[in-house]
């Protein structure tokens, strides 16, 4: 169960982690104005996370 446990409080601080960057790499991207900058940022985001 402890293994379990540890996993599951792993996938939520993963979890939290991605929101958490989503909102940030979105908040910027609204500052900035949408385009190039959201493409290059999600595909970073993306190779960060491995969504």
């Amino acid at each position: 169960q402890i293994p379990q446990d540890r996993e599951e409080r792993t996938t939520r601080i993963r979890l939290a982690l991605q929101m958490s960057a989503a909102n940030r790499l979105l908040v910027t991207a609204i500052d900035m104005g949408f385009g190039d900058y959201v493409q290059t940022e999600m595909r970073s985001f993306h190779a960060e996370f491995q969504v």
